[in-house]
């Protein structure tokens, strides 16, 4: 990326999308390579002053074929960073990049999560979750499994909808089911209620279908669809480097 392509990003924020330089963002540097212990190498050199994750994209054809797989390395960071400071780490990674023989792709940004990103959602914030993931590197298209998080009233409840699940199968799609009855007074008590887990693509369409399939069984069986939740690569600890 070049320094055109850098104040290109910048002036676009600041015009278009009100950004003011004090505001932070999540930038995400990227490189690839089609040996992931090389760019696993290139990581563990940054893990001390950067999120690192290794991210697994498949590749299709204009059909929609799948003709492989090829891996990114993203460098991320949340800070308030001016046009100078972002061609500067850009220059790094790129002088980096190339003394390790990989591809230094560029650089993008979002912006950073709240700080309830991790909460239950419901449909209309899980579509701007996968939007998110797709700003961060996270192909559409990819497998994500669902986990949605039903509340019940008491045990039986509980064990009731979890066999409505089981029954039904969720079209072939259903991972599992877990019935959880930890209404003690305790701190760490869970409540009572059953996680689902299902398979499921980073697509907005499948995730609606899902959520009203997910939906409807909870509507029959009794019980309250807290939401659902799905993490890609780059919010878990990926290859334990960041």
């Amino acid at each position: 990326m070049t320094t055109r392509d850098i104040d290109a990003l910048f002036e676009h924020m600041t015009t278009k999308l009100d950004h003011q330089m004090e505001d932070e963002m999540e930038w995400i540097f990227s490189m690839l390579h089609e040996d992931t212990d090389r760019l696993e190498k290139v990581g563990m050199t940054l893990v001390d002053e950067f999120d690192v994750d290794l991210v697994t994209c498949e590749l299709c054809d204009d059909n929609g074929k799948a003709t492989g797989e090829r891996v990114d390395l993203l460098i991320s960071m949340v800070a308030a960073l001016k046009p100078e400071e972002v061609r500067a780490l850009s220059d790094r990674f790129a002088a980096l990049a190339e003394s390790e023989g990989v591809e230094y792709e560029g650089v993008a940004c979002t912006d950073p999560l709240p700080e309830d990103f991790f909460d239950w959602l419901d449909l209309e914030e899980a579509n701007w979750r996968l939007k998110h993931l797709a700003d961060s590197g996270w192909p559409e298209g990819q497998p994500i499994p669902f986990i949605f998080a039903v509340e019940c009233e008491d045990g039986a409840q509980a064990k009731k909808v979890g066999a409505a699940f089981e029954a039904d199968g969720l079209d072939g799609k259903l991972g599992g089911v877990e019935v959880i009855d930890d209404s003690g007074d305790h701190e760490d008590a869970q409540g009572t209620g059953v996680a689902v887990q299902m398979e499921g693509l980073h697509d907005e369409a499948v995730l609606a279908s899902a959520y009203a399939a997910v939906e409807g069984i909870v509507k029959e069986a009794g019980g309250r669809l807290l939401g659902v939740q799905f993490f890609g690569d780059e919010d878990e600890d990926g290859d334990d480097e960041g």
